[in-house]
């Protein structure tokens, strides 16, 4: 056989493979039955069709057997007690009544399950698929729990409670829920491996005395959250124990209550990368163990990072860091009341190739590197004993517009070096890290090709 023709083959092959895949996450396998829920009141309650569908979603998960499908019409239902997900199955939304497979459904159709202001959306111990599903208006915030805050970690997420399972949800949305005080979450998941992707949070709140109400609350878990937004929300996210990875999602509007405490904490080996972090009140964001790449903190009040390895980020927030890494980063200083630092460095902290400057260049430095931190490559304002430092305007094309990439004249351009063993690839872009004769300072790389040409550049690794 010819090796084109055994690429073509190969190629023929993986495609049937991923197709397969496909068919099987959405629709029935040989051997599953679908169970058919609706609104529409026919009289007739099998579940076997549109025309007998079941009017209640627990009826059909009773019905159903581990491999099963149930498909749910577009429509409100309002459950008086948490539904019950304890056979591996899956559960999809948004079919109008009419269709015989889940490609045929309209496009930006849900169905939406109402809790009426009464206890918890879902509990899940089984292996479990949600898309195109609304979660809303679940509230959990029953107990006063004021005289001991570390019961919190135990009680039920608002809208999903998900323990020793896996847990795959996409394209859904959870809105105007209010989780338990201390911050249950209005996901919550325990033990559980993790495939969530396109879903929103909307309006949750929560919190209590503490200020801890969090949209996502992950202890233990592993895998992906994919293009999340949390929006206006009382906290964000707690993610403890475990290894999940957060890609391309948005956090913003979040703000804490009472007392200023943590709304984000990443505590474990969790990977968060091109993801947005944006107006937070009365609270902060603590890194401790986690890797940070590609990302955005902007007007954020502070992030506390220990232990941690931070890759082509921009902050526009206070950041302490101990303990950890910064390359190849740029953090625009404000000016804050003593003794909080715009920026500080403690115990055995290493800095290469970041750019520390103030939005303002009259304003005051305000902040603090120990003598232990190894500074190098790096443009520090004020100075900073070490290789290759620099202390100079960088040189910002538009800083009053929050544009923090280099102008053709910036001191910062081939002025990093590639001696490090985690020098990122590329920037905070995407654009290939090193385009002339040393990396640049920060998290962007001054290209110095129109933008027309990046792409060719970018793909050749040339």
């Amino acid at each position: 056989m010819r090796r084109g023709s055994q690429v073509c083959l190969w190629l023929q092959l993986v495609g049937l493979a991923f197709l397969s895949a496909l068919d099987l996450s959405s629709a029935p396998s040989a051997g599953a039955a679908t169970w058919y829920v609706s609104t529409v009141d026919n009289g007739i309650f099998t579940g076997d069709s549109w025309s007998s569908s079941f009017i209640s979603i627990q009826d059909a998960l009773d019905a159903a057997q581990d491999g099963d499908f149930i498909w749910i019409r577009s429509g409100i239902y309002i459950i008086e007690s948490p539904i019950l997900v304890d056979k591996h199955v899956a559960i999809i939304g948004g079919f109008e009544g009419i269709e015989n497979h889940p490609s045929e459904r309209p496009s930006g159709f849900y169905s939406t399950v109402d809790v009426n202001g009464e206890g918890a959306g879902m509990r899940i111990t089984k292996d479990a698929k949600l898309e195109r599903l609304i979660i809303q208006n679940a509230n959990t915030e029953t107990l006063d729990l004021t005289w001991d805050p570390d019961i919190a970690k135990y009680l039920l997420g608002a809208a999903i409670y998900a323990e020793n399972c896996s847990l795959e949800i996409h394209d859904c949305i959870i809105q105007d829920c209010i989780a338990d005080e201390d911050g249950s979450g209005s996901i919550r998941a325990n033990n559980c491996d993790l495939d969530i992707s396109d879903c929103q949070i909307l309006r949750c709140r929560g919190g209590g005395m503490w200020g801890e109400a969090l949209g996502l609350y992950f202890e233990n878990c592993t895998g992906n959250v994919v293009n999340l937004l949390v929006d206006d929300c009382f906290g964000g996210a707690r993610v403890e124990l475990g290894a999940v990875a957060f890609n391309r999602c948005t956090f913003r509007k979040i703000q804490g209550t009472r007392v200023y405490g943590p709304l984000f904490t990443f505590d474990g080996d969790h990977t968060v990368s091109e993801s947005k972090f944006m107006g937070l009140v009365k609270g902060y964001c603590e890194l401790i163990g986690s890797t940070i790449e590609r990302s955005l903190f902007d007007d954020f009040t502070t992030v506390q990072a220990e232990s941690s390895s931070i890759y082509n980020c921009a902050f526009t927030s206070s950041l302490r860091i101990t303990n950890s890494r910064l390359v190849n980063c740029t953090h625009v200083l404000r000016v804050l009341s003593e003794p909080i630092y715009s920026f500080s460095a403690a115990g055995s902290s290493t800095i290469a190739n970041s750019i520390i400057w103030p939005a303002n260049f009259q304003d005051e430095a305000n902040m603090q590197i120990d003598s232990g931190t190894v500074v190098t490559h790096s443009l520090i304002y004020g100075g900073f004993e070490g290789e290759g430092n620099l202390d100079a305007d960088p040189l910002f094309v538009d800083p009053s517009s929050s544009n923090y990439s280099l102008q053709r004249e910036s001191p910062c351009i081939d002025a990093g070096t590639e001696d490090i063993d985690d020098l990122p690839k590329t920037d905070m872009n995407g654009v290939r890290r090193v385009i002339g004769s040393a990396p640049d300072m920060g998290a962007y790389e001054y290209s110095r090709l129109p933008l027309g040409s990046l792409c060719p550049l970018i793909l050749s690794g040339s």
